[in-house]
Protein backbone atom coordinates (compact mmCIF):
# COMPACT_ATOMS: atom_id res chain seq x y z
CA UNK A 1 0.00 0.00 0.00
CA UNK A 2 1.83 3.53 -1.10
CA UNK A 3 2.55 5.97 2.06
CA UNK A 4 -0.10 8.48 1.89
CA UNK A 5 1.71 11.84 2.26
CA UNK A 6 0.18 15.69 3.41
CA UNK A 7 1.04 18.12 0.27
CA UNK A 8 2.28 21.21 1.46
CA UNK A 9 0.55 24.30 0.24
CA UNK A 10 4.05 26.41 -0.80
CA UNK A 11 4.55 29.56 1.15
CA UNK A 12 4.37 31.95 -1.99
CA UNK A 13 0.81 30.64 -3.91
CA UNK A 14 -1.71 33.25 -4.31
CA UNK A 15 -5.03 32.39 -4.09
CA UNK A 16 -7.92 34.35 -4.73
CA UNK A 17 -10.54 34.52 -1.58
CA UNK A 18 -14.54 36.12 -1.69
CA UNK A 19 -15.12 38.92 0.83
CA UNK A 20 -17.55 36.39 3.34
CA UNK A 21 -14.14 34.30 3.23
CA UNK A 22 -11.37 37.20 4.53
CA UNK A 23 -13.93 38.02 7.04
CA UNK A 24 -13.79 34.39 8.62
CA UNK A 25 -10.05 34.32 8.14
CA UNK A 26 -10.26 38.36 10.29
CA UNK A 27 -11.85 36.93 12.74
CA UNK A 28 -9.68 34.08 13.34
CA UNK A 29 -6.74 36.54 13.06
CA UNK A 30 -8.04 38.93 15.76
CA UNK A 31 -8.82 36.15 18.51
CA UNK A 32 -4.94 36.26 18.35
CA UNK A 33 -4.00 39.63 17.44
CA UNK A 34 -3.82 41.01 21.24
CA UNK A 35 -1.26 38.20 22.71
CA UNK A 36 1.97 40.06 23.44
CA UNK A 37 4.89 38.23 22.31
CA UNK A 38 7.37 36.97 25.19
CA UNK A 39 9.61 35.17 23.19
CA UNK A 40 11.51 35.98 19.80
CA UNK A 41 9.47 32.71 18.41
CA UNK A 42 6.08 34.93 19.37
CA UNK A 43 7.39 37.99 18.01
CA UNK A 44 7.89 36.24 14.45
CA UNK A 45 3.75 34.92 14.90
CA UNK A 46 2.88 38.27 15.91
CA UNK A 47 4.35 39.64 12.91
CA UNK A 48 2.59 36.76 10.75
CA UNK A 49 -0.72 37.80 11.61
CA UNK A 50 -0.13 41.20 11.99
CA UNK A 51 0.75 41.74 8.04
CA UNK A 52 -2.13 38.59 7.13
CA UNK A 53 -4.68 41.17 8.48
CA UNK A 54 -2.73 44.23 7.33
CA UNK A 55 -3.72 42.04 3.28
CA UNK A 56 -7.54 41.38 4.39
CA UNK A 57 -8.07 44.67 5.72
CA UNK A 58 -7.06 46.86 2.73
CA UNK A 59 -9.00 43.96 0.72
CA UNK A 60 -12.44 44.46 2.53
CA UNK A 61 -11.83 47.85 2.61
CA UNK A 62 -11.59 48.39 -0.96
CA UNK A 63 -14.69 45.65 -1.53
CA UNK A 64 -16.72 47.89 1.08
CA UNK A 65 -16.20 51.01 -1.56
CA UNK A 66 -17.87 48.87 -4.22
CA UNK A 67 -21.30 48.11 -1.92
CA UNK A 68 -23.90 49.88 -2.64
CA UNK A 69 -24.91 52.54 -0.54
CA UNK A 70 -28.01 52.76 1.71
CA UNK A 71 -30.38 54.89 0.07
CA UNK A 72 -30.98 58.55 1.67
CA UNK A 73 -34.44 57.50 3.07
CA UNK A 74 -33.38 54.69 5.12
CA UNK A 75 -32.78 56.42 8.29
CA UNK A 76 -36.00 58.34 8.29
CA UNK A 77 -37.49 55.11 8.19
CA UNK A 78 -35.95 53.23 10.76
CA UNK A 79 -36.55 56.45 12.67
CA UNK A 80 -40.10 56.33 12.74
CA UNK A 81 -40.48 53.07 12.90
CA UNK A 82 -38.73 53.35 16.08
CA UNK A 83 -41.26 56.01 17.75
CA UNK A 84 -43.97 54.11 16.38
CA UNK A 85 -42.57 50.96 18.92
CA UNK A 86 -42.31 53.40 21.64
CA UNK A 87 -45.59 54.99 20.76
CA UNK A 88 -46.95 51.69 21.20
CA UNK A 89 -45.24 50.90 24.81
CA UNK A 90 -42.26 49.67 23.78
CA UNK A 91 -39.26 49.73 26.11
CA UNK A 92 -35.89 51.02 24.73
CA UNK A 93 -33.02 48.87 25.38
CA UNK A 94 -29.41 49.11 24.73
CA UNK A 95 -28.24 46.24 22.56
CA UNK A 96 -24.92 45.42 20.61
CA UNK A 97 -26.23 47.49 17.76
CA UNK A 98 -27.49 50.44 19.52
CA UNK A 99 -30.99 50.79 21.43
CA UNK A 100 -33.65 49.01 20.67
CA UNK A 101 -37.38 48.26 21.25
CA UNK A 102 -39.07 45.50 23.21
CA UNK A 103 -42.33 44.13 24.78
CA UNK A 104 -44.45 46.50 22.99
CA UNK A 105 -47.39 46.08 24.75
CA UNK A 106 -49.76 47.14 21.60
CA UNK A 107 -48.46 44.57 19.64
CA UNK A 108 -51.78 44.64 17.06
CA UNK A 109 -51.48 48.46 16.78
CA UNK A 110 -47.89 48.49 16.36
CA UNK A 111 -48.08 45.93 13.47
CA UNK A 112 -50.80 47.96 12.06
CA UNK A 113 -48.73 51.39 12.22
CA UNK A 114 -45.67 49.78 10.78
CA UNK A 115 -47.69 48.63 7.33
CA UNK A 116 -48.76 52.29 6.94
CA UNK A 117 -45.36 52.95 7.07
CA UNK A 118 -44.14 50.54 4.61
CA UNK A 119 -46.34 51.45 2.20
CA UNK A 120 -45.17 55.49 3.04
CA UNK A 121 -41.96 53.83 2.42
CA UNK A 122 -42.46 51.28 -0.61
CA UNK A 123 -39.45 52.55 -2.84
CA UNK A 124 -36.75 53.02 -0.14
CA UNK A 125 -37.79 49.19 1.49
CA UNK A 126 -37.26 47.70 -2.43
CA UNK A 127 -33.84 49.61 -2.55
CA UNK A 128 -32.47 48.32 0.30
CA UNK A 129 -33.80 45.09 -0.97
CA UNK A 130 -32.12 45.11 -4.02
CA UNK A 131 -29.12 46.93 -1.86
CA UNK A 132 -28.82 43.43 0.10
CA UNK A 133 -29.14 41.27 -2.72
CA UNK A 134 -26.41 43.04 -4.17
CA UNK A 135 -24.04 43.27 -0.95
CA UNK A 136 -25.55 39.20 -0.99
CA UNK A 137 -23.61 38.28 -4.23
CA UNK A 138 -20.71 41.04 -3.77
CA UNK A 139 -19.64 38.77 -0.53
CA UNK A 140 -19.34 35.64 -2.53
CA UNK A 141 -17.70 36.86 -5.77
CA UNK A 142 -14.07 36.27 -5.58
CA UNK A 143 -12.13 39.14 -5.27
CA UNK A 144 -9.77 39.77 -8.35
CA UNK A 145 -6.69 40.48 -6.26
CA UNK A 146 -5.06 37.35 -5.51
CA UNK A 147 -2.26 37.13 -2.64
CA UNK A 148 -0.64 34.61 -0.46
CA UNK A 149 -0.30 34.23 2.96
CA UNK A 150 2.48 35.43 5.25
CA UNK A 151 3.56 32.38 6.54
CA UNK A 152 5.00 30.74 10.01
CA UNK A 153 6.44 28.21 11.59
CA UNK A 154 4.10 26.13 13.63
CA UNK A 155 7.23 25.87 16.64
CA UNK A 156 6.61 29.94 16.34
CA UNK A 157 2.88 29.60 17.68
CA UNK A 158 2.98 30.81 21.13
CA UNK A 159 1.92 28.48 23.66
CA UNK A 160 -0.96 30.10 25.29
CA UNK A 161 -3.08 30.27 21.41
CA UNK A 162 -5.37 26.86 21.70
CA UNK A 163 -5.09 23.65 19.62
CA UNK A 164 -8.68 24.77 18.11
CA UNK A 165 -7.56 28.31 17.44
CA UNK A 166 -4.32 26.57 15.48
CA UNK A 167 -6.32 24.41 13.56
CA UNK A 168 -8.67 27.55 12.67
CA UNK A 169 -5.12 29.70 11.43
CA UNK A 170 -3.80 26.28 9.40
CA UNK A 171 -3.75 28.57 6.59
CA UNK A 172 -1.43 30.83 8.02
CA UNK A 173 1.07 27.75 9.10
CA UNK A 174 3.70 25.64 7.49
CA UNK A 175 3.09 22.23 9.10
CA UNK A 176 5.71 20.52 11.68
CA UNK A 177 7.76 18.33 9.93
CA UNK A 178 8.31 15.00 11.11
CA UNK A 179 9.58 15.07 15.02
CA UNK A 180 9.04 19.03 15.55
CA UNK A 181 5.79 18.39 17.40
CA UNK A 182 7.02 16.21 20.18
CA UNK A 183 10.38 18.82 20.51
CA UNK A 184 7.64 21.27 20.30
CA UNK A 185 5.82 19.71 23.10
CA UNK A 186 8.67 18.31 25.00
CA UNK A 187 10.08 22.18 25.61
CA UNK A 188 6.56 23.34 26.88
CA UNK A 189 6.81 20.20 28.66
CA UNK A 190 3.69 18.32 27.41
CA UNK A 191 5.20 15.26 25.93
CA UNK A 192 7.26 12.68 27.15
CA UNK A 193 7.90 9.82 25.19
CA UNK A 194 7.51 7.85 28.63
CA UNK A 195 3.68 9.12 29.00
CA UNK A 196 3.18 7.28 25.72
CA UNK A 197 3.66 3.98 26.95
Amino acid sequence: MAKVTKMETPVNEEVDFSPNELAEFQQYLNQVAHLKPQTRSGLKFGYAVDRNLSRINSRLEAFRKRMPESPEELDKYKNERYKLGLKFGGKEQQGRNGSQIVDIKDMDGFLEAVEALDKKYEKTLKAVEEMDKKTLALGKEKLDDPFSWHKVDYRHIPADVSFGIRSALSFMINEPKEGELEEMFEEMELYTPEKDK
